[in-house]
Parts: structure tokens; sequence; C-alpha cells
């Protein structure tokens, strides 16, 4: 009778705990399926990064770097490994559940690395194109400012010589005047955000300021010379307000474009360097456990 109890007892034993070793075991599964679909969204989720490391390098591309395909891949993939960690932890317990945990964790961060990344990289193609306008445009501005220092000064000479010289250099200040404000209007097109418009007022205050010296020159080789005073008295007075203008700007192209880049991604490169940092807690702790 003893023993009839004591199988009684065992059998009830194994009908009552049964449910929750089969629960455990199908949880184990479950963490053992999203372990394997982390490993393998990692390798996409790996190239988006790289891209987006390079956020104002001329590496930079308009877009994630791997095809839709693949990146809709890994997100269906990680999205399936937050869910089955999620459904397996409560079920599991010491180590194992720490390991649900942090998959989880670490699925999660990558989700997010994932949605962020588009406005990232597109941002930073944007940027890119840009900046490469407006260095070009920026040294444009550079050679017509040398140019202008020169014909300046020929005009000083008060000869017929350094004036004409002077004349001939102010068709080479305007060609040059003419490209860079081209070349900055490109740069705010491709970049509303970065405030070009500030480089293109600049280049048109610039444009006038030659016209007068051109002005001047030609009054002077026509024998106005009284005008010519006048006139020359009054592009040195532009002269003066085009420096204070130049103050004004944020500098070289690279700093309108770098802050194009964050009034559009900032809040978006945030979340991903933060949800980076996440992923690579997880994986630390996961490789530790």
């Amino acid at each position: 009778m003893l023993a009839l109890g004591l199988a009684a007892v065992a059998v009830f034993a194994g009908f009552v705990l049964w449910p929750a070793l089969s629960a455990q075991a199908d949880a184990r599964k479950n963490l053992a399926a999203a372990s394997a679909l982390l490993a393998q969204a990692r390798s996409t989720v790996s190239t988006i990064d790289k891209q987006v490391d390079t956020q104002l390098s001329t590496d930079a591309a308009p877009g994630v770097p791997s095809t839709a395909a693949e990146t809709l891949v890994a997100r269906r993939e990680l999205r399936q490994a937050v869910k089955l960690a999620d459904e397996a932890a409560p079920h599991l317990a010491g180590s194992e559940r720490e390991r649900a945990v942090l998959t989880k964790s670490s699925a999660s961060a990558r989700l997010v690395m994932i949605d962020r990344a588009p406005a990232i990289l597109v941002a930073s193609a944007k940027a890119v194109r840009a900046k490469t306008l407006g260095d070009q445009a920026w040294r444009q501005m550079q050679l017509a400012s040398r140019t202008e220092t020169t014909a300046a000064s020929n005009y000083g000479k008060g000869t017929p010589s350094g004036v004409e010289a002077a004349a001939v250099s102010v068709n080479v200040i305007k060609e040059r005047l003419g490209d860079a404000r081209r070349l900055f209007s490109e740069a705010a097109s491709a970049s509303p955000e970065a405030g070009f418009d500030r480089y293109v007022a600049y280049t048109d205050s610039k444009a006038k300021e030659a016209a007068q010296l051109g002005r001047a020159a030609t009054q002077w080789l026509d024998f106005e010379r009284s005008a010519a005073a006048v006139t020359f008295k009054q592009y040195r007075a532009h002269v003066a307000r085009s420096s204070a203008a130049l103050e004004l700007l944020p500098g070289a192209p690279g700093y309108a474009t770098g802050e194009g880049f964050r009034k559009v991604a900032g809040g978006a490169a945030d979340a991903y360097t933060k949800a980076k940092k996440q992923a690579a807690q997880a994986d630390r702790a996961l490789a530790n456990l």
C-alpha cells in the first residue's frame, strides 16, 4: 500500500510539474532561436554602423548601404528575437534568465540603430554634397579676394598701367565670384538647413564691391579723376563693411554643413549612439555569461 501511495504521489508530482518543465524546455528553445536570430542580424547592423560612422566623410551615401531586402530581413529577425527572448525570460532562472534579458536588450538596441540610421545617412549625404560645393565656392572666394587685393594695389599706384591692370583683374574677380555664387546656391539647395544663403549674400556683396572698383578704374581711364576718387572711396568703405560681414559668417563651409547636419539628424544621431552603446554593453555581458 505504501508503495502504491508513493507511486501515486510521484505520478501526481509529475503531472503538476510537467507544465513547468515543458514551459522551461520551450523557453530554452525560444532563447536559442532568439540568440541565433540576433547573430544573423548582427552582420547587416554592422554594415549599417560602418556607414553611419562616416557621417560627414566623402564615403557617406544617401541611405542604408545594405539592400532594402537585407535591412527588412534584419529588422524581422531582430523583432522576432525580442519576442522570443521576452517570452522565454519568465520561464527561466539564473544565468539563463539573464541571457534572455540581455538578448532582448541587444536585439532591441539594434532595432533602434536600424530605424535611426536612414535619417542619419540621408542627412549625412546632403551635408557631404553641400560641403563639397561649399568648399569649391570658398576656394573661388579666396582666389577672388587675393585677386582683388592685387587689383586695389595696382589701382592705388595711380599709373595708367596699374589702373589698366586693375580693370582687367576686376573681370577675373567677377567671374570667380559668379562661380562662387553658383556653387553656394547649389550648396544651399543640397542642404537648406545649413544656412548657405548667408554665403550667397556675402558673395553678392563682394560682387558689388568689385563692380565699384571696376567703375573707379573705368572713370580714371576716362579721365574722370574726381569721380574716380569718389568711387574708389566708396569702394574702400564697402571693403570695410564686407570685412565686418565676413566676421559674422560661421567660418569655412564645413561649419555650416555641420550645423545643418545637427539640425536635421541630431536627435536621430543621439538615439543611435545611445542604442549602439546599449547593444555593446549587452553583448559584453552576454560574452561573460
